[in-house]
């Protein structure tokens, strides 16, 4: 199960209810604020899961940032030759051609 540990800054006039509804939020545990920066630890089912609830809580109206501190995703299976990103190698140096 993938695991991130969160820091959100919050802006000054963050209403009450985006606490409660953090506080709520399956899979979502609070950190005793800091200023306007509030500690976030985050579990998903999948990395897919994780990245969707990221792009959430930025969403979400009182978030002005949303900054990973730290991903856990050892538990998850290897990716296979065909699921893993196919890299290009960037173009470095003289006219030669690609490197």
């Amino acid at each position: 199960m993938p695991v991130a540990g969160l820091v959100l800054t919050l802006a000054d006039d963050t209403p009450a209810s985006l606490m409660a509804a953090l506080a709520h939020t399956p899979g979502i545990s609070l950190g005793e604020p800091c200023g306007a920066r509030l500690p976030v630890v985050l579990e998903a089912e999948s990395p897919q899961a994780l990245d969707a609830v990221l792009y959430e809580l930025g969403a979400r109206p009182g978030v002005l940032l949303v900054e990973l501190a730290f991903a856990e995703l050892s538990d998850l299976e290897p990716l296979t030759d065909y699921e893993q990103p196919r890299r290009e190698r960037s173009h470095v140096g003289g006219d030669d051609g690609p490197t």
